[in-house]
């Protein structure tokens, strides 16, 4: 009767690092990325090959996707000061030199969704 529900812990999440089975964990939910991995990405600054991005695989990619500031704390940054969500929340070096390929709401305008600030 009751829906099937899949509980991850990073250990579980850890596991999935092949191209033929690749998960990520990101804002508290995990993701199977393995068919994502065999599409094109990154157009914008060149392509990210499935191997850049397997290195990430059984990992949590959290600082890869920062949230907008208005997303963050929208009480603290009003709309008019920021109407094109381009105030993010910024990680530590470490993490940002760990995560090089950083990915915006709106930085590439190729699908309603990728254009929604909480995507």
């Amino acid at each position: 009767m009751c829906p099937k529900q899949y509980v991850y812990n990073m250990d579980k999440v850890a596991v999935h690092t092949e191209r033929s089975n690749a998960y990520v964990a990101l804002c508290g939910r995990v993701y199977d990325i393995t068919n994502f991995l065999n599409q094109e990405h990154g157009k914008s600054r060149g392509s990210a090959s499935p191997e850049d991005m397997i290195m990430y695989s059984g990992q949590e990619v959290n600082a890869s996707f920062p949230l907008a500031l208005r997303t963050a704390c929208p009480d603290l940054v009003p709309a008019r000061d920021d109407p094109n969500w381009l105030m993010y929340l910024k990680s530590d070096i470490d993490t940002e030199m760990a995560f090089p390929f950083i990915h915006h709401a709106g930085s590439l305008a190729n699908s309603k969704e990728m254009m929604h600030q909480d995507f």
